[in-house]
């Protein structure tokens, strides 16, 4: 996967590292991006959603809301249950 480094204001470069979720007082830090972010956080708020609510929810489009669901699912962050017409994303 290629990330690149985001700046801040005050000029110094950072790495795209955010926290996802805190577990048992500890922070679990992936390397994710803005988006990748917000659609787990969605999925997590939003146990067996589909991808058109998913769309609705982070305004994005199909395709980088796909990756964004493959990069989740490589991580083992999110799964898809259910069968393809009336299953849904959960968080792991």
């Amino acid at each position: 996967m290629n990330y690149h480094k985001k700046t801040v204001p005050s000029g110094e470069s950072v790495n795209p590292k955010c926290v996802t979720e805190k577990s048992n007082g500890e922070a679990v830090n992936e390397v994710v991006n803005e988006v990748v972010n917000q659609i787990y956080l969605a999925i997590k708020s939003n146990p067996s959603v589909r991808k058109p609510q998913l769309l609705k929810i982070v305004t994005t489009s199909r395709a980088t809301a796909e990756r964004s669901i493959a990069q989740l699912r490589h991580l083992n962050k999110v799964e898809f249950r259910g069968a393809p017409k009336t299953g849904g994303y959960y968080c792991k």
